[in-house]
């Protein structure tokens, strides 16, 4: 990896306030001034559910499935464009929302969910994207970032429970 390519790019997003962004294993990203979640400011909960997840009561709250609607809401994210995995730059992009899950132990959310989808001249182009924002470490900021994959079919949920999650007492 080019560190030249890397300082610039760091170097661009803490000028343009978004904090130090650096790599957490070979998906993750972290902000230590967390990530803004897109959506979650124009959306409402329409539906909950409760998982269990390594034991733990997982609350699930639905902001809107919007895969079958006529009119998706367009929301601004940071995307991650590059050509490897250590060099890559993050660029403000309009996409089509397509889903907004949070994830909450005792009324607190911990990771949210996004399923969008990509758009090239103001038109959608349906390639999909999901992506999870966690809070590592349970003080209400979402500094992790992850792109989720293809979920393995031998789990009951694709998502991670952080450590501070997996060590709250349930009632």
């Amino acid at each position: 990896m080019n560190p030249c390519i890397l300082l610039i790019g760091l170097l661009i997003l803490q000028s343009s306030g978004f904090g130090p962004i650096t790599k957490k294993g070979s998906n993750r990203l972290e902000n230590k001034n967390g990530w803004e979640i897109p959506g979650l400011s124009i959306s409402k909960v329409k539906q909950t559910s409760i998982l269990e997840i390594e034991g733990k009561r997982i609350q699930v709250h639905n902001y809107g499935d919007y895969r079958l609607s006529p009119n998706p809401p367009v929301v601004k994210m940071l995307k991650r464009v590059g050509k490897s995995d250590d060099t890559f730059e993050l660029l403000e992009k309009e996409v089509v929302l397509r889903s907004l899950v949070e994830y909450c132990i005792h009324g607190k959310p911990f990771c949210y969910s996004i399923l969008v989808a990509s758009m090239v001249g103001g038109r959608e182009t349906g390639a999909m994207q999901q992506i999870a924002f966690y809070d590592e470490d349970g003080d209400g900021i979402f500094e992790t970032r992850e792109p989720v994959g293809v979920p393995d079919v031998n789990r009951l949920h694709w998502i991670e429970l952080p450590e501070w999650v997996k060590n709250t007492q349930q009632n």
